[in-house]
This record gives structure tokens, C-alpha cells and sequence, in this order.
């Protein structure tokens, strides 16, 4: 006996063996099969782990509780609670505390480095206008992320041993680029070459944010207006002390 199919290449019909057709159908099929899998499997991998509003809520819950009452302070649960989640969840996402921790802070601080002043150096005329923007944005940030600056002295004063190089070694590119940047500027004879990128670096973030982390009782009895005006002079000041230090 014999039955009608159709060519796979042509799509014409031909007349093939009953037997040899069964067999033809299943190994098409199989191939298919084996076919569209494969396919689902690279998709899968290639898509990375969806981001529902939950996950947002979660990141948002447990900063604010993190910069309360600190790492060792705050417990999974309180955070689902807070975020109005499951528990389960929350170990969906992350493998237990500490990793939450240490991605709240990197999303707290995913603003801080600017590295759109580093991805554009050409549109600074010189050093102390790339100086400038940054210690004005440094301030700004801080101003307006309490929680960020409340989970930074947290990490401070619990003295984390594991997680102190935490920044260091989820942002490498970014802090090269800052090095970089440094370096550039160096070059061109506009900061001291006779000392280190590092050493330049660590001057413009900490006093970035010694008026945030210093003490604040000779100002505590002003006016908001008044303090924000002493701020902005600080601003200043930090940035010609900068400048005079480093060129």
C-alpha cells in the first residue's frame, strides 16, 4: 500500500511507502519537537529574571528599615510585612539577608557615582568644572537620600567584616572609571600628578560628605532656610579647598 505526502522542501505531493511515511511523520515530529524546545530553553535563558512591583516593594521596604534600625536590627520578616509580601518571596529573589543588604545599597546608590559626568568628559572645559559638578551633585544626592546616608553609618558602626569591600567589588568598572577620569585630568596638567588618583578620590568623597556625617549642634537651633544657605556656602567652600589642594 501506498499514500500521498508532501515533499518538506518543495511542499509538492509524492507517493511514499505506508511504512516509511509512519516513520517519516514521527521522526519530523520529533525533530520539531526537539526543535521548538531548544528554542524555549535559549529563550529562557537569555530573558533575565522578571522584576514585578513586588520586587520594587521589597527593595523599597527594606531600605527604609535598614537605615532605621541597621542590618543586625532588622529581620526577613518585618521586611515582608512591610512590603506586604510573602517571605518566600523575598528568599525568591535573594539567598537570605545579607544579600538583600548589600542590593539595597547598591540600588540606593546606583545615583552617587555620576557616571554620566564620567561618560562625558569632553564636555568639561577643565578640572574644576568637572570638580564642581561633582561635589554639587555628591551634596544634592545626599540631601536628598537620607535613607542612603542613615544605611552608610549604619555599615559604619557595625564594622562588617564580610561586606566592608562590598562597593569595591560590585562597582570595579565604575570606580576605574572615576580613577580614570582622574588620571585625564592629570594628563593635562590640571591636577597634581604628584599624587595618586586614589588619594584624590578619597579626598572629594569624604569631603563631599562631612556635612552630612559631621555634627550638626552648632547649627541645630537655625532655620531650615538658614541651614540650607549655610549648606550651599559649605558647598562652596569645599570646592575651592578641593581646588586648592589638587592643582
Amino acid at each position: 500500500m501506498s499514500r500521498k505526502s508532501r515533499d518538506l522542501e518543495s511542499g509538492q505531493p509524492r507517493v511514499i511507502p505506508a511504512k516509511a511515511g509512519i516513520q517519516e511523520t514521527i521522526i519530523t515530529r520529533t525533530t520539531k519537537s526537539k526543535t521548538d524546545k531548544l528554542k524555549r530553553t535559549m529563550q529562557t535563558k537569555q530573558k533575565p529574571k522578571a522584576r514585578n512591583p513586588s520586587h520594587k516593594k521589597i527593595l523599597t521596604a527594606a531600605l527604609k528599615l535598614f537605615a532605621k534600625h541597621g542590618f543586625a536590627g532588622t529581620s526577613i520578616s518585618n521586611i515582608a510585612k512591610r512590603a506586604k509580601v510573602n517571605q518566600s518571596l523575598i528568599y525568591h529573589y535573594y539567598k537570605d539577608k545579607a544579600a538583600l543588604w548589600q542590593a539595597v545599597k547598591v540600588a540606593a546608590l546606583k545615583d552617587y557615582f555620576h557616571v554620566d559626568s564620567l561618560d562625558k568628559l569632553a564636555d568639561f572645559s577643565d578640572f574644576r568644572s568637572f570638580l564642581k559638578d561633582i561635589v554639587y551633585k555628591r551634596f544634592q544626592f545626599y540631601s536628598d537620600n537620607p535613607h542612603v546616608r542613615r544605611m552608610l553609618q549604619w555599615q559604619i558602626l557595625e564594622q562588617e567584616t564580610e561586606q566592608s569591600n562590598w562597593l569595591a567589588k560590585t562597582q570595579q568598572e565604575t570606580l576605574q572609571k572615576w580613577r580614570d577620569a582622574i588620571v585625564h585630568f592629570q594628563e593635562r596638567g590640571e591636577a597634581r600628578a604628584d599624587l595618586s588618583p586614589e588619594l584624590i578620590l578619597q579626598l572629594i568623597s569624604n569631603l563631599s560628605v562631612s556635612w552630612f556625617f559631621g555634627s550638626s549642634a552648632h547649627i541645630a537651633y537655625l532655620k531650615s532656610t538658614e541651614v540650607d544657605e549655610l549648606q550651599k556656602q559649605y558647598t562652596e567652600m569645599t570646592c575651592e579647598m578641593l581646588l586648592v589642594h589638587l592643582t
